[in-house]
């Protein structure tokens, strides 16, 4: 509400101009009914579409490998990389990978020297590359708007940690004890405990991983606004 790029300006003038609005999309059915009530708009004229990605699925599990990542925006305060560099301190038989650029670079790597198993890979494209060499998929945010990067980590057959639910999406995305685990809160030793949990029965984590890629893939999501369309 105070968002200048939202209703922070104009904001009567914006918010009048929902009447003239048919549709509102939400990317979590968590989201409709707040919103709705926030924006006095009517509850049966939300629809939601979740995100989708480019990148082809795997069609098979991975085997467990030691090593875990993240691709971020190199962002402290937002993607909290501190708490990705002390899981990596105490867990030294894995290694830890950040893919990504931004603005507190310099800073993630002082405060990653002396950490023997962090490696910083910069900015990728590659995406299935960079999960080629993957065993499990640690997310750290203060906040996401929905993960993008958790449904490609499963679009790849890699298992999903959420170190502290960010966003509304969570566990409909992360289901606990099937494609990974989602944290409530952080917690260095119950992140580790479930980096164990998951390496003791890995081929399966990494199946079920890609399996529930499905519902998110391009097919759903081009239906989804096809209807949206059709309606209007």
């Amino acid at each position: 509400m105070t968002h200048g790029n939202y209703f922070g300006a104009n904001r009567e003038r914006r918010l009048k101009a929902l009447q003239y609005v048919d549709r509102i999309v939400c990317l979590s059915q968590e989201y409709v009914e707040p919103l709705a009530k926030f924006l006095q708009y009517p509850i049966g004229q939300f629809r939601v579409v979740t995100h989708t990605i480019e990148i082809e699925k795997v069609n098979k599990p991975k085997e467990l490998q030691r090593t875990v990542i993240t691709i971020c925006r190199l962002d402290i305060g937002l993607k909290r990389l501190d708490r990705f560099l002390e899981v990596a301190k105490h867990l030294p038989d894995y290694n830890f990978v950040i893919y990504g650029e931004g603005q507190d670079e310099a800073l993630i790597k002082r405060m990653a020297n002396g950490i023997s198993n962090i490696s910083f890979r910069g900015a990728t494209n590659d995406i299935a590359g960079a999960h080629q060499k993957a065993g499990i998929f640690l997310l750290t945010s203060e906040y996401e708007g929905f993960g993008i990067t958790v449904i490609e980590s499963l679009s790849q057959a890699t298992p999903v940690l959420i170190c502290e639910n960010s966003f509304a999406m969570a566990r409909n995305i992360v289901n606990d004890g099937i494609n990974g685990f989602v944290c409530e809160k952080y917690s260095v030793a119950d992140v580790i405990n479930k980096i164990r949990l998951i390496e003791q029965d890995y081929r399966s984590y990494s199946e079920r991983a890609y399996k529930s890629f499905e519902r998110f893939n391009a097919q759903s999501f081009i239906q989804l606004w096809k209807t949206i369309f059709a309606e209007l």
